[in-house]
């Protein structure tokens, strides 16, 4: 087993969590706080993006650049679980077609440790589009 671990702890601003490394990250829902919602949106789109980049790489496909959008579903009736993310790569100028970015993002799918953890209780929506 690989063993994480992170502080989260509260000051006069509210909370924040410290990782391993010493970064910090604002959790909340003021006008600099990431609320827990979106810091789980960021988690499964941030797992599959870095994935993603480290397989197009590789592969020696190159790209221009790659934009994601996220958008994600919660239930209307407290405790408003998510239920659905959807997570949309754009990528500008690929050097592969859009049948070998298909595979890469399956294959991204398969190896997101985020996805993988998540995928029983939300469901994931990815896709791909070349710009």
């Amino acid at each position: 087993m690989i063993e994480r671990h992170l502080d989260l702890d509260a000051d006069k601003e509210g909370m924040y969590s410290t990782t391993h490394k010493g970064n910090h990250v604002r959790i909340g829902h003021g006008d600099v706080d990431i609320a827990p919602s979106e810091l789980l949106a960021t988690a499964i789109s941030g797992c599959s993006y870095g994935v993603l980049r480290t397989i197009l790489d590789n592969r020696q496909i190159t790209y221009d650049d790659i934009h994601v959008d996220v958008d994600w579903l919660m239930e209307d009736k407290k405790p408003n679980i998510v239920t659905e993310v959807s997570v949309h790569f754009k990528i500008k100028n690929p050097s592969a077609d859009i049948e070998v970015l298909g595979r890469a993002l399956n294959q991204t799918i398969k190896n997101c440790t985020i996805i993988q953890s998540v995928k029983s209780a939300i469901k994931i929506d990815e896709k791909l589009t070349v710009i």
